[in-house]
């Protein structure tokens, strides 16, 4: 599965730079596009952080598991579909990001998927039921799908070259970093404030993360209206 995932990833992120390169030319960077530096950056980390918050999830409910079974009434066979069709949903969203990104703007894109991930997470923080939080989990991980691509094509195609190596350092934060914090993150948080906290948590920070996409994110260019899946 986790190799899976990754080829869908690097597919992805390979045909969304192909689309970047139209036109462009092979290693120009962001000046050479005339963008600014600033708002390059700006870009990219609010794309990495919301996407690091999807990684985050994805081993932080592992460490809440035993409460969430418990609290819904279904054994752990049951309730490891929180963690396993996650990474199925995301496995299957990632190749289709070279159609969002085609058909929509990146601001349309990067606001889409922290509302997605952010309703995800309020579903999962009131759900009554294990359907319900099913799919709060669902929608958290087509979000994370994504952002994935689009934080690695940030990093390889909006970047000057000799920056590159640095811009996808940073982007294995959110590939790297995060999930191996998330179950530590989760497993506190779950004994001391309960389950939900952890949720309600991600609610604020993609809040935070939507109202500075609003303000830094531009809406760049015409898209090919005319795209399909």
């Amino acid at each position: 599965m986790a190799k899976a995932e990754e080829k869908s990833l690097q597919g992805a992120s390979d045909a969304l730079g192909a689309d970047a390169d139209s036109g462009k030319g092979a290693g120009k960077g962001a000046s050479d596009a005339g963008v600014s530096k600033g708002y390059v950056i700006a870009l990219f980390a609010v794309v990495t952080l919301s996407s690091a918050m999807g990684n985050l999830s994805q081993t932080a409910v592992n460490a809440m598991l035993g409460s969430i079974d418990a609290d819904f009434g279904v054994d752990a066979a049951v309730g490891q579909w929180l963690t396993t069709s996650y990474m199925l949903m995301l496995g299957i969203t990632v190749p289709a990001v070279t159609f969002i990104a085609k058909r929509f703007t990146v601001r349309q894109h990067v606001l889409a998927a922290i509302a997605v991930f952010a309703l995800g997470a309020a579903c999962c923080f009131a759900a009554p039921s294990f359907p319900a939080m099913f799919a709060g989990r669902m929608l958290q991980a087509v979000a994370a799908g994504m952002l994935m691509p689009l934080m690695q094509n940030i990093a390889m195609m909006r970047f000057a070259v000799d920056k590159r190596a640095t811009a996808m350092g940073v982007a294995g934060i959110a590939m790297g970093f995060a999930p191996n914090i998330g179950p530590t993150i989760g497993g506190a948080m779950v004994d001391a404030f309960g389950w939900r906290s952890f949720f309600l948590l991600l609610i604020g920070i993609m809040v935070l993360l939507g109202i500075v996409a609003c303000i830094v994110v531009r809406r760049e260019g015409a898209q090919d209206k005319t795209a399909r899946l």
